[in-house]
């Protein structure tokens, strides 16, 4: 996931959590959000992974498991730290900041 765009990453996840859309939002430091938006019109997020900790394909679908246990867990009622339910308007990517340039 580290050397996939936002693009790729959307692809790669609506594949392997099927009947839901992704939204992905990278960030600066090297994480990554995502909005996971279910078939049953729920909308859940996913805010700071890690990028790095989720390499190739294996990490991909470790963490397409771990988003789908934690949607069933949040389904449930029941607390977890990963996965918040939210409205898809809430959900609104900042802009990384912009670097300003200095001359020598």
């Amino acid at each position: 996931m580290d050397r996939l765009s936002k693009i790729e990453i959307e692809a790669a996840l609506r594949d392997l959590l099927p009947g839901c859309s992704i939204e992905c939002t990278l960030s600066f430091d090297g994480t990554a959000s995502l909005l996971v938006a279910g078939h049953d019109g729920e909308s859940f997020a996913v805010v700071g992974l890690v990028r790095h900790q989720f390499r190739g394909e294996a990490g991909l679908r470790k963490l397409a498991r771990f988003i789908f246990e934690d949607i069933e867990l949040a389904r449930q009622g029941l607390k977890t730290h990963k996965v918040q339910v939210v409205s898809p308007s809430s959900f609104h990517a900042k802009a990384p900041p912009k670097l300003k340039k200095t001359l020598h």
